[in-house]
């Protein structure tokens, strides 16, 4: 382990002043994953201590999430935000733990009493919580749980909505708007994307989490390597436990990831050795006989058409510059060089 220290520099050393300082470790009962196999330590909840080992996570265990929000208030009994809702909204369907869910009047999360019952899950679901359509799967488990012997396991067949496919409980109303604080801990999931949790009607405590995305949705495509290093290592197994830390495995023909020989400076018209005096100093069009002057994908197919295919257009070429088109650096008049 280390000591990591933030400094806004002072006129002299003496006078630098500590920001923020953590240390963290690689041993129990730090977080194990984070410990060279890929994921790194991230910070829980930056308003709490940091130097509090059980703030900090791998990104595999369980997670706090706390939000702010307004529950709709009226003398009209059907506008009053009466409904609990919580959901998934992937497509296809996914699942989710949440444990020790916590709506409380006020500003800080967590302090007050439970506008929800049964928010830990230590009882069944029923009657207080009930699963409506594609969420009608979504069970209490009890070999899985934040603290105590239950959590809510949010099961959805498909992408959630209200007020027919969701987890749902109905909560007293009230006349006037209330400022209300949102909190839960829920263990992210392999095959979900994005947890919605509000109140409604006419409510303004809508929020949503992302609980990691979907394997597969993460697509690097049709990139020209120059003086780079061998492609995405894998991972190295031994006996089911990784024994060498590398990058994963990407299909570099299918994803039309290709290396060339030459200097990296080869692909583009001209790239000064020194800071440029003006934009016409420097060309970043690939020369007509380059390698990226060709090879782009005019039309995308597959995830990287449902991810990108609406706003990035496709091209002939590999860049950011047509080689016949306008040269869009002309005008810089600010040049660092790294």
């Amino acid at each position: 382990g280390e000591t990591l220290t933030l400094i806004k520099p002072g006129a002299t050393e003496a006078q630098d002043l500590i920001v923020d300082r953590v240390k963290y470790d690689d041993d129990p009962p730090w977080p194990a994953a984070a410990d060279g196999t890929g994921p790194s330590l991230q910070l829980i909840d930056a308003d709490e201590d940091n130097s509090r080992v059980s703030n900090w996570s791998d990104g595999a265990g369980w997670r706090y999430a706390s939000y702010l929000g307004t529950i709709a208030g009226s003398t009209n009994q059907t506008s009053q935000g009466t409904n609990f809702f919580m959901y998934l909204s992937t497509v296809g369907g996914a699942d989710v733990y949440i444990d020790d869910v916590m709506l409380v009047l006020g500003s800080v999360p967590g302090a007050g009493a439970n506008l929800l019952q049964n928010g830990d899950f230590e009882a069944p679901l029923a009657p207080v919580w009930t699963g409506l359509g594609n969420h009608s799967n979504s069970v209490r488990s009890t070999s899985v749980s934040h603290s105590g012997s239950g959590s809510l396991h949010v099961i959805a067949s498909g992408a959630g909505t209200v007020p027919g496919a969701t987890i749902r409980q109905v909560i007293s109303g009230f006349t006037s708007n209330m400022t209300a604080s949102l909190s839960f801990w829920y263990l992210p999931s392999a095959n979900g994307s994005n947890l919605i949790a509000r109140t409604a009607p006419g409510s303004s405590l809508n929020t949503t989490t992302f609980i990691r995305q979907t394997e597969g949705n993460f697509v690097l495509s049709n990139i020209l390597f120059a003086e780079n290093g061998a492609l995405f290592d894998p991972q190295v197994f031994t006996a089911g436990v990784i024994s060498a830390t590398r990058q994963y495995t990407a299909d570099t023909t299918a994803n039309k990831l290709s290396t060339v020989a030459g200097t990296a400076s080869a692909l583009f018209t001209s790239v000064p050795s020194t800071q440029p005096a003006n934009g016409a100093t420097f060309d970043w069009a690939p020369p007509a006989a380059g390698a990226a002057a060709t090879g782009g994908l005019s039309t995308f197919t597959g995830t990287l058409l449902t991810k990108a295919g609406t706003f990035v257009a496709g091209t002939s070429y590999r860049g950011a510059a047509d080689p016949a088109g306008t040269k869009w650096w002309n005008t810089w008049t600010t040049y660092i060089i790294n």
